[in-house]
């Protein structure tokens, strides 16, 4: 889908030339020399780009300025590459207020998790396993409280109780895709069985936050990463 016309995106996309482009680079590296940019048109939050430049292939990515959580999925990037495959963080500037950048390790041949499964019809117990390996790595940091996080990946705001959350869900965007009955029908089983949710959820670790099949990557290799943390918080490993 265009980014230019996505419904569904949070945040305007930022366009950007050549031109543009080098000079974010050249941040990283004097040197740098771009010759060519890709928009990516997944995504709807940040304005992303795939760049060619001498030096190689790397992700570059744009946060506008209305978006706030450009310092805790950075963080959230570099605290994930250091237990799991992630894309590292090469270079970023943190502009509150103004648009934020980020340079990140590209990762050649991949395809989500969304069109491995589409092109390959079948779901393998490899990359089944991985995603679970790599969601128990994740889940082994732990907070006192289910929050959002800074840029310190510290707790920074409360959240409502895990049942209230996916309820605001069911009242929002991702309700609308399940339709009018079905959302009476999840609405009616969470409230009548709120207490026995929340008892049993368990304790809160730091979670993806928004752990769909778009953000799970499967490369030539057949190898899984995980992307766009943007939405990380503190919550009951369930969540993911």
């Amino acid at each position: 889908m265009d980014p230019l016309s996505n419904p569904h995106r949070v945040h305007p996309f930022l366009l950007i030339g050549l031109y543009e482009a080098e000079e974010i680079f050249k941040k990283l590296d004097p040197g740098f020399r771009v010759f060519h940019i890709d928009i990516v048109t997944t995504g709807n939050s940040t304005s992303n780009y795939v760049a060619e430049t001498d030096m190689g292939r790397f992700f570059l990515k744009l946060y506008p300025e209305t978006n706030s959580l450009c310092g805790n999925e950075l963080a959230a990037y570099r605290y994930a590459s250091g237990l799991i495959r992630a894309p590292k963080v090469l270079w970023s500037e943190y502009r509150p207020g103004g648009v934020s950048h980020a340079i990140l390790e590209y990762i050649e041949g991949a395809m989500t998790l969304e069109e491995y499964v589409r092109e390959n019809k079948t779901f393998s117990e490899d990359v089944a396993f991985q995603i679970g390996a790599m969601l128990s790595l994740l889940h082994s940091r732990s907070y006192p409280g289910r929050g959002r996080l800074d840029k310190n990946l510290e707790l920074s705001e409360p959240l409502p109780t895990l049942c209230g959350q996916i309820l605001s869900y069911l009242d929002g965007t991702a309700g609308e895709w399940l339709g009018e009955a079905c959302r009476e029908r999840l609405r009616a089983f969470f409230n009548d069985h709120k207490d026995a949710l929340d008892e049993e959820a368990g304790s809160p670790v730091f979670s993806h936050g928004d752990f769909i099949p778009n953000n799970v990557l499967v490369d030539d290799n057949k190898t899984v990463w995980f992307i766009d943390f943007e939405r990380c918080t503190a919550n009951p490993r369930y969540c993911d």
